[in-house]
């Protein structure tokens, strides 16, 4: 919990699924391009942080990380045992044609102008 976090860290409210993965999230339907920031831009914000970052930021970043690994492995362990390798090799291969994707749907909507 709260304790464990860098004493900076310790005061921020995070919900409750702040460490799933992107891909397991609920995807947006109406999900829009910000273009705020360009990733080039964006990863280099963040790897300057990471290097500004102190010690104890990093060693419990790293641990939570390691964490997720660690639960991962694990998650996949019991799905090889519950559906076998080739159900694995399966969604490998479904992912690698992208049919196992969401393909985003793109809607046009024109404005009519009142004259």
């Amino acid at each position: 919990g709260a304790s464990r976090r860098p004493l900076k860290y310790r005061n921020i409210l995070l919900p409750k699924d702040w460490y799933v993965s992107k891909a397991a999230k609920r995807k947006r339907k109406d999900h829009k391009i910000h273009g705020v920031i360009s990733f080039k831009d964006l990863s280099k914000s963040m790897s300057q942080r990471w290097d500004a970052a102190d010690s104890e930021t990093k060693a419990f970043c790293t641990a939570l990380a390691q964490e997720q690994k660690d639960r991962y492995k694990e998650e996949l362990k019991q799905y090889v045992e519950r559906y076998g390798k080739d159900a694995l090799k399966e969604q490998r291969k479904k992912k690698k044609k992208g049919e196992g994707k969401i393909k985003p749907t793109t809607k046009v909507v024109t404005a009519r102008r009142k004259m």
